[in-house]
């Protein structure tokens, strides 16, 4: 196998990344599990400056239990549901923002992504940030961080948070070996899969060749999404784009906005979110809360995504 790696993959995805729990919003079993399943920057117990700690040391389910009541407990309530629906607000009437716009509806990448929904269903709105509510329990502290090369006007965001001919990095790898052989693509995004096979056989008048196996390789398009559900706005996609621009000061974030008609249509409904129960409470997670006590700073190992096609050619007997 060809083990030579694109040095811009290598670059963009560092070994070990940072990232902001919701720790407190967590029950307290899945909390330690995950704390027990992390990297965290310290054992709980030791000294964090390196000294030797003259106190006796707390066994780490003890630690981590007590890391999580005090996440836990600074859970205020929020004034975010307290006035009603959220006030989006429409984009600036401005020449470069229309292109943008109309560049990105067009864009075939989003018209994938729209899955056949009627044009009456979804439009693109400043959402306020404060207003979003959180289904996904972490978000990294890096990705796109290097992305966001400015927020001086709506134009910058647009761009950032709904980009136009946006495609992850994607490496070509062939694959040899002594039984078999084939060819594999590398990729930070996990947003990248494959669908097939598909199979034909040979019409031509080669007639050597018998049959043709193909197999596509695809993304999903990572936009900004925010699904309008009952009285809430769920931030469906685009959650490590939108803390980027929460950590830098912003206020309001371009998203294209959905009208859900279902619990499923927010993707909320998957292994490993917030249960429903959370997500439609009193008190919901927020975006808002990755940036406070209520949230943890953890460690994690990343990784590659790699799609695999191999065609493998084995005799048996009869």
């Amino acid at each position: 196998m060809d083990r030579d790696t694109n040095p811009e993959i290598d670059d963009s995805v560092p070994a070990v990344e940072q990232r902001r729990l919701l720790l407190g919003f967590l029950h307290e079993n899945e909390a330690i599990e995950r704390l027990q399943s992390s990297r965290i920057v310290a054992t709980p117990g030791d000294a964090l400056d390196g000294t030797e700690n003259e106190e006796p040391t707390t066994d780490p389910a003890t630690a981590y239990a007590d890391l999580w009541k005090s996440a836990n407990d600074s859970i205020t309530p929020s004034r975010a549901f307290e006035d009603g629906a959220a006030e989006l607000v429409d984009l600036p009437d401005e020449a470069a923002v229309a292109e943008h716009v109309d560049a990105f509806v067009n864009d075939p990448h989003f018209q994938a992504s729209r899955g056949g929904q009627p044009a009456d269903s979804w439009a693109i709105k400043l959402v306020p940030i404060e207003s979003l509510v959180a289904f996904q329990p972490a978000v990294t502290q890096t990705a796109y961080e290097t992305d966001l090369a400015s927020t001086e006007s709506v134009l910058d965001l647009l761009e950032f948070t709904l980009p136009v001919d946006d495609s992850p990095l994607v490496e070509d790898q062939r694959i040899n070996d002594t039984f078999f052989s084939g060819w594999q693509f590398v990729t930070r995004s996990p947003n990248v899969h494959m669908s097939g096979p598909q199979y034909a056989r040979s019409d031509n008048d080669d007639d050597t060749t018998i049959a043709t196996v193909s197999f596509d390789l695809k993304s999903n398009p990572n936009f900004v999404y925010v699904a309008h559900f009952e009285d809430r706005y769920i931030l469906k996609n685009g959650y490590h784009r939108v803390y980027q621009l929460l950590k830098a000061g912003e206020t309001h974030v371009p998203a294209v906005v959905i009208e859900a008609e279902s619990y499923d249509e927010t993707g909320a409904e998957q292994a490993g979110f917030f249960d429903r129960e959370l997500v439609m409470g009193e008190r919901p997670p927020l975006l808002t809360d990755y940036e406070t006590p209520a949230a943890v700073t953890i460690s994690r190992r990343t990784t590659n995504r790699i799609v695999r096609v191999i065609a493998e050619t084995t005799d048996v007997f009869r």
